[in-house]
Order: structure tokens, then sequence, then C-alpha cells
């Protein structure tokens, strides 16, 4: 696929998502009115704006959670703390040492961020850094009808839709958790 392509519709459909249920967009400088995403989910696709929450609920926000003995810092043979190692001056002699068992799901790969969109009948998605378009990632496979399709179902929307504001102004209401991430909820609000 390709990512100005999928990038391009992805901002279109937030377009397209906003003429039709005002308020669900995330907007910014950067990325342009509708370049940061939507939080909508029905039955076709389900889109999710980037997230800085950095709760560690958060399926958007997944990070490290290791343990401090998970890292063991090393500067000219000897042990130090993470903060000396980093601020080692240039020429030291560095390395680190990973206890491999004692990583966390995110550092081990294991477990992963759920995405900013999914288009559901294929499983594709994509994640992006803060809008559309930065550092996107693209996994799996969709028809090249996809976005005709995302289009065609904007009327839906899964669960309903209550008609509050909700908490903050934000509209939490449209937000369908999606991706599978077992053991991780959405506790936002």
């Amino acid at each position: 696929m390709d990512e100005i392509g999928v990038g391009q519709a992805l901002v279109e459909l937030t377009e397209a998502i906003d003429a039709r249920h005002p308020g669900v967009c995330a907007h910014g400088l950067l990325g342009g009115e509708f370049g940061y995403g939507a939080e909508f989910a029905n039955a076709v696709f389900a889109m999710h704006p980037y997230c800085w929450c950095e709760r560690e609920s958060c399926a958007w926000c997944l990070g490290c959670s290791c343990p401090e003995a998970a890292y063991h810092y090393f500067l000219d043979g000897s042990e130090v703390d993470g903060d000396a190692y980093y601020a080692a001056e240039a020429g030291a002699v560095g390395e680190v040492v990973v206890d491999e068992a004692l990583l966390c799901g995110y550092c081990s790969g294991e477990v992963e961020p759920a995405a900013n969109f999914e288009f559901k009948a294929t499983g594709m998605t994509v994640r992006w850094y803060k809008y559309i378009g930065r550092s996107m990632e693209i996994s799996g496979e969709a028809p090249t009808d996809w976005y005709e399709q995302c289009r065609a179902s904007l009327g839906e929307l899964l669960e309903g839709r209550v008609v509050d504001e909700g908490v903050g102004g934000r509209r939490d209401d449209l937000v369908v958790p999606f991706g599978g991430q077992e053991g991780v909820e959405d506790t936002r609000g």
C-alpha cells in the first residue's frame, strides 16, 4: 500500500467524520485541520488519534514498564546508573546489558500499542506518531476500495451515540476500543 495515499485518505476520512459527527476529531497545528484523526468506530473501521495520556492501562499509550533491574549500565568497565550513563561525555566506553527475562511486554515486542486505524474486514492497521503521515506504519492488506467502504459506513456507530460532551469536552462516548489488546482496557473518562 502506498503510505502517502493511505495518509491522504485517512485525512479525508477524518474530514468526512467531522462533517457527520462534529466534535470527535482531534486538532493540532502541524498535521493540519484534519490530520490528527478522530475517535470513531463502527462495524467497518475504527480510528483513534495519537494519545499522550501515558496511563499504563491505555491501549494507545503502552510503553516501557520494565523494572530498573532489567537494564545494567557500564562506563569504562564500571556499573553506573542510567542517568550517569546517558550523561557520559563523548569518548567514554559504554555498554548496556539487558536481562531479557525482566523485560516488559512492550520492550520484548510481545505487546504493542493499539493501532490508530483499523480496517476491520481484513485487519489492516495504521499507526502514526502525533499526526497522520508522521512515522506511519501500515500492517496488513485492504481491498482497493477500503476508503470508499469506510466513507459509505459513516452513518453507523457501534453501541449508538450519546449526545453529551463527555468528560473534559471529549466525545468519549464514540470510542470503542479495538485491536484486541488483551488485558488492556480503555479507562479514559
